[in-house]
């Protein structure tokens, strides 16, 4: 999405959608936050909402420059709020900022909020609540500013009635829970109901607060990680379904933090936490220990540490999130540096089985499917070695997985993206075994010549990639199948990453020559009218 915003920019994006579904994205430079709306779920940015929302001399900021820490929140139809902390801004003369769309980003207004000492994400409820405004019942939007000072958790809340008159904001004390909030942020969520959760860390435990009226008490804070689960649990984020229900994600390593860490992630899951005594069951997201190492807390100081020749590690990238489907099913997002390289690594957890969040779905455990056989017929007498079975199945990807077609849209060289690639459009990909060899096999919507040719053309590339990467234990694995000039050779090798001063920067792909003589591959390029292509890789033992 990045090549389809302009203006500066470069760190810590944030998106929301507005339940038109378009997406709402921010970004920041040291100068100001940039940002932008798409009608097309990011396809496509129209140049009047692509923009910088607040750069020094422009808009309506009363400060100029702001910068740090950007979040995003979108309501209804086209309004959408922001907020960022200004660094040029002394302590005590209002450095933390919000500024309001109704035109989905068409145009901007801000003003001052407050001061903060860190932000959490800002948070809007979806849905619009009943307020008492100069004694008369009013309909309004109500948008929460997690943040804290020192060691006291504090939330603006904003009322916004949305009919011209001036924002109310109330600035409400969660509590001071002792010990350090400083584990980079801490998190809310909002219930169905308009219920809050708040999740912070100190550095060795979890910890909740939960609200029922709208953030102006706050329950006592409520041990979320277990005593058994003791060491360092940071960087927590919470989601919320029904009232009472939610998941909430963190890192953990049983000792310090440390060179010596070995950290995992967990999850917490609670169908009662807005009763006095919630319970929590907890469980381990990672199959594998995904960082050894420190996990520097201390954002851009961790980079200027390593400058000035205090080494720190920020490798890892910073926070995990959650968030819940259209069932209540929990997914997880979080980063993998053991699995995959000392870089950062994206990896995606899914819930797929016990409690959802919404009481009317009961599980999210997923039933083993049914097939239904079209060809050949039910009775009919096979006589040949080979056969082509078809029909339609709802089994759960185990060995396998789909994509959506059509969905291969590269962008052109103008950097808004363009139609769909045939060649580049992934139908599936499935893995079968034996006692020696692993099979990949690859469905792609166009292998023929004319397509691979056609397919690099639109990235000034001279030929197309087709990998599968795997992991097994503590090792990742790949195998690829690589066409240049109509020629296709099947590959594996090793890993890397592009690095700079002071991190690293994404992953690359290196091809071990001899690694790749026992890669024996196929491709079957069938008719086009059929669309049913095949690119296979094989890789022995």
């Amino acid at each position: 999405m990045r090549d389809a915003v302009t203006g500066p920019g470069g760190g810590d994006t944030h998106l929301d959608f507005d339940d038109k579904n378009r997406l709402y994205y921010v970004d920041l430079s040291a100068g100001c936050t940039t940002a932008a709306v798409s009608e097309d779920g990011g396809n496509t940015f129209p140049p009047d909402r692509n923009n910088p929302l607040v750069c020094i001399g422009q808009g309506e900021d009363p400060e100029g420059a702001q910068d740090d820490r950007q979040w995003v929140a979108a309501f209804g139809d086209g309004i959408a709020y922001s907020t960022v902390r200004n660094l040029l801004v002394a302590a005590g003369s209002g450095n933390f900022h919000l500024s309001k769309t109704t035109d989905a980003g068409k145009t901007w207004h801000a003003q001052i909020l407050g001061n903060v000492g860190q932000s959490g994400p800002l948070e809007v409820d979806k849905t619009k609540r009943k307020v008492t405004v100069n004694g008369s019942l009013r309909d309004a939007i109500l948008v929460y500013q997690l943040y804290y000072t020192g060691g006291t958790l504090k939330v603006f809340r904003i009322t916004d009635l949305n009919d011209g008159t001036p924002l109310i904001v109330d600035n409400l004390t969660i509590g001071t829970p002792g010990g350090s909030v400083a584990t980079v942020f801490p998190v809310m969520s909002i219930d169905k109901a308009g219920n809050l959760y708040v999740v912070w860390s100190n550095g060795s435990t979890i910890s909740m607060a939960t609200s029922t009226d709208r953030g102006q008490t706050w329950s006592a804070p409520i041990r979320v990680s277990p005593a058994s689960l003791s060491g360092t649990n940071v960087m927590p984020w919470i989601v919320a379904g029904d009232p009472g229900r939610v998941d909430i994600a963190w890192y953990r390593t049983p000792g310090g933090n440390d060179a010596a860490s070995v950290w995992d992630i967990h999850m917490a899951q609670s169908l009662d936490a807005l009763s006095a005594n919630p319970a929590f069951n907890v469980n381990k997201v990672n199959e594998n220990t995904i960082h050894t190492g420190e996990i520097c807390l201390n954002g851009l100081n961790c980079d200027i540490a390593t400058l000035t020749g205090t080494p720190r590690d920020r490798s890892f990238a910073e926070f995990p999130s959650i968030d819940i489907d259209s069932r209540g099913a929990a997914y997880i997002t979080y980063n993998d540096s053991t699995n995959q390289l000392p870089a950062p690594y994206v990896m995606v957890a899914r819930q797929i089985g016990g409690v959802s969040l919404f009481a009317s779905v009961g599980s999210v455990t997923e039933t083993g499917g049914t097939v239904n056989i079209t060809q050949p017929t039910a009775g009919d007498t096979v006589r040949t070695t080979a056969m082509t079975l078809s029909g339609t199945h709802t089994l759960t990807p185990k060995n396998f997985d789909k994509d959506d077609s059509g969905d291969a849209r590269f962008p052109d060289h103008g950097a808004v993206i363009g139609s769909n690639i045939p060649a580049l459009d992934i139908k599936s990909v499935s893995l079968s075994d034996n006692a020696n060899s692993l099979t990949v096999t690859m469905q792609v919507a166009d292998l023929t010549t004319a397509a691979l040719a056609a397919a690099p053309a639109q990235s000034g590339g001279d030929g197309t990639l087709y990998l599968t990467q795997f992991h097994a234990g503590n090792n990742v694995y790949w195998v690829a199948a690589e066409f240049r000039g109509g020629q296709a050779r099947f590959l594996t090798g090793g890993l890397g990453s592009i690095n700079s001063s002071t991190a690293k920067k994404y992953i690359t792909y290196d091809p071990d020559p001899t690694a790749s003589l026992s890669v024996q591959g196929l491709v079957n390029q069938h008719s086009a009218g059929n669309n049913n292509h095949d690119a296979a890789a094989l890789g022995s033992g």
